[in-house]
């Protein structure tokens, strides 16, 4: 019975325990297998069938190894020092990509799936900054907030580490399939999830904590009343970490949750320059507006994303946006003349892939 295997198997137990305090009174992971009584008490799968939990855990290990899924248990240097504060730390870590990220400066940006396009440009900003700074961004790769994060930030040194709610070799929605074929083949992908599992709702609690740990300040963009992102926001203050909030209108839905968050004392964020200050990073003078994005950036930018769920019409458009009919005519222009966008018949556009 080897050391991995063991960890795997206790990364099997679905309630929290005291993994610290097990360690200290057993030595070895190893040793805290030979005590049935003990293992009885963490609770299932371990509790009077050990032998089928380490049966499959060894299937998890060898599934990892066909599949190039890196495998960090808690006692593994390569285990990110951040987790191991955590109260219910993860037995074992699963990674696909380069660990380089996790070396530096973090930053959380979460927010909305269902966020505005000037929460996508947000974010999508926020991440490029950041980045760019040498700071990396870690996020949770959901549709919205979390991929326009991720795809800012894969334009700087500082990186981006995704944190999945299932198996880290499969992107979580599958419409994000060519961002995590970068993310995988450029960044980091991890999970508490071993390969094969598919995300569930109870996972995102726990894969908001460790996007939490890992950061040292979250960044909340759009989030509605009853938000995972606020959850996130949570377990970041229970860490001791800072968390900061981007202003919305008043009347928007998704942005009710940041704007509460600001008034409970999170540092609102007008620029990256306030992120930075934050968690004490040295801060540039800002760029001019445009300079160094990429074509389409600020409201075209929102048109692009409001595109990525599908061809629309200018009058969907301006819903999905929120940008004026004269700003979205003029947009879809530059980004026709660009390459970027095309128009598909019926007075409808498509985003060019």
């Amino acid at each position: 019975m080897d050391d991995l295997t063991c960890w795997v198997a206790l990364s099997l137990v679905n309630q929290p325990f005291d993994l610290r305090g097990l360690l200290r009174g057993h030595g070895s992971v190893a040793a805290l297998f030979d005590n049935v009584d003990v293992l009885d008490g963490i609770g299932p799968p371990l509790r009077g069938d050990r032998a089928s939990a380490l049966g499959r855990a060894r299937a998890i290990v060898e599934r990892c190894a066909a599949l190039g899924v890196a495998v960090w248990d808690y006692a593994s240097p390569d285990y990110p020092r951040a987790l191991r504060e955590l109260a219910w730390p993860p037995p074992v870590i699963y990674a696909v990509g380069d660990p380089a990220p996790l070396a530096r400066p973090a930053v959380a940006i979460v927010g909305s799936r269902r966020c505005s396009g000037y929460g996508r440009w947000a974010s999508r900003t926020l991440g490029r900054g950041l980045s760019g700074a040498g700071v990396c961004v870690v996020s949770g790769m959901a549709f919205g907030v979390d991929a326009a994060a991720h795809e800012g930030a894969l334009r700087g040194p500082g990186g981006t580490v995704a944190v999945l709610g299932g198996g880290p070799e499969r992107p979580s929605p599958a419409s994000l399939a060519r961002l995590h074929g970068r993310l995988v083949r450029e960044q980091l992908v991890i999970s508490e999830f071993a390969p094969g599992t598919p995300p569930q709702p109870h996972h995102y609690p726990r894969r908001n904590r460790v996007v939490a740990a890992l950061a040292g300040a979250i960044v909340v963009v759009e989030a509605a009343r009853r938000s995972g992102a606020l959850i996130t926001a949570r377990e970041g203050l229970a860490a001791g970490r800072e968390v900061l909030a981007v202003p919305g209108p008043i009347d928007s839905a998704t942005s009710a949750g940041t704007n509460q968050l600001i008034r409970e004392g999170a540092v609102p964020v007008t620029g990256c320059e306030d992120v930075l200050e934050v968690i004490g990073r040295p801060v540039s003078s800002p760029a001019p507006t445009g300079a160094g994005e990429e074509p389409g950036a600020g409201p075209d930018a929102a048109l692009v994303d409001a595109l990525s769920a599908g061809s629309a019409g200018i009058d969907e458009l301006k819903v999905r946006t929120g940008l004026p009919l004269a700003a979205i005519r003029a947009g879809l222009v530059r980004l026709r003349l660009q390459g970027t966008v095309r128009a598909c018949g019926g007075d409808r556009f498509s985003r060019v892939e």
